[in-house]
């Protein structure tokens, strides 16, 4: 299922089902999502499955700072609306052979890539001491204010390190989005709130997952990758 949001919100009735041919959740698969201003589109394994255009979604298209956040849904949990489940597929049973061998349900990641295209034709706010156009820019942050054009909440760029959350629910920043109020803020400034930060979070994952060093590698200005090592290291 191909969802997409504005200002936080679900586009109602936009989503929209792919079924690759011969796919196997078994394999490793590459998922993209390439955004632009114009046009917003979904792949696997380097195929484009959807292409949503801006006219397509008119007000409602996605244009606000976001951040990658993996995490495992049952869409099926008898906790769900009525048609949530029946979409799912209907209820989990939860005693079955499938979910019980393991004693767990998780997803497993090798690696996620952050890049950004030529921001040199926009017209944008530096934060933090970042500059317009190419430089070593890496994000889209809200700035704390709003639009003077149309009141939505105003965003800019920063040179600021992209990072993991290890929980994206309170590791944000006072006032801004992602925050939360009892978040223990040792160590944090009330600075820019850096929407945009890749994010992991997982549910019941795989505690014999890979380990390793959860550093975002800047690879090139406007390039960020990180291994699932990392990844799921805070997911556990």
């Amino acid at each position: 299922m191909t969802n997409f949001f504005w200002m936080g919100q679900p586009v109602r009735d936009h989503g929209l089902d792919v079924s690759p041919p011969n796919f196997n959740v078994s394999d490793w698969h590459t998922y993209g999502l390439n955004w632009t201003s114009s046009q917003l589109q979904w792949s696997i394994d380097g195929n484009v499955v959807r292409t949503l255009t801006r006219a397509q979604a008119g007000t409602s298209y996605p244009r606000s700072p976001s951040r990658i956040q993996f995490s495992t849904w049952a869409g099926g949990n008898e906790t769900n609306p009525e048609g949530t489940i029946e979409w799912a597929g209907g209820p989990i049973d939860w005693n079955t052979p499938e979910y019980k061998k393991n004693g767990f349900h998780s997803q497993e990641i090798k690696q996620f890539n952050v890049q950004c295209a030529s921001l040199s034709s926009l017209n944008l706010t530096s934060v933090s001491g970042s500059s317009n156009g190419n430089g070593n820019i890496t994000s889209f942050v809200y700035t704390g204010g709003n639009s003077s054009t149309n009141l939505e909440p105003a965003f800019g760029t920063s040179t600021a390190p992209l990072r993991i959350l290890s929980d994206p629910g309170a590791d944000g920043y006072p006032g801004y989005p992602g925050y939360g109020i009892d978040s223990a803020q040792s160590g944090k400034d009330g600075t820019d709130g850096e929407d945009g930060k890749s994010s992991s979070k997982g549910e019941n994952s795989d505690s014999n997952s890979k380990d390793g060093d959860a550093n975002t590698k800047d690879d090139a200005a406007h390039n960020s990758s990180t291994s699932t090592s990392g990844a799921l290291k805070y997911a556990l």
